[in-house]
């Protein structure tokens, strides 16, 4: 998943959504904890450019490994790129923060993000 300065924030979600379809990312403007949640105040539009949104960004090609708990890839993002990113899984039809998952791995939010929306469909 490249993070690069003349990228818009929505093609790196839409990278991120083509390799967990029960997934979704936001970025913000300041860090969270784990296992804590991310302020909607602190929400940076899908519509800005990376460049814009972080001053002090710094590219890369990060690899994205189905393994990698949400905890270690939000702390990738932040320590390689200076990025502050959430993962959200999909529960019915809402989305909702993994804050309480953190540990969890990515594929393992995907299964579960999936397998919730498989059956709201039915």
């Amino acid at each position: 998943m490249k993070i690069l300065k003349n990228r818009q924030i929505k093609e790196v979600q839409e990278e991120f959504r083509n390799l967990f379809p029960g997934l979704k990312i936001k970025f913000y403007n300041k860090a969270h904890a784990s296992h804590q949640l991310s302020s909607k105040e602190s929400e940076i539009s899908n519509e800005a450019y990376f460049a814009e949104a972080f001053e002090t960004l710094k590219e890369d090609d990060l690899p994205i490994n189905p393994r990698l708990s949400v905890k270690e890839f939000e702390q990738m993002m932040e320590d390689r790129c200076n990025v502050y990113v959430q993962v959200f899984r999909r529960s019915n039809d809402m989305w909702i923060q993994t804050s309480m998952s953190d540990d969890w791995s990515l594929g393992d939010q995907n299964t579960k993000g999936m397998h919730s929306y498989q059956i709201n469909q039915k």
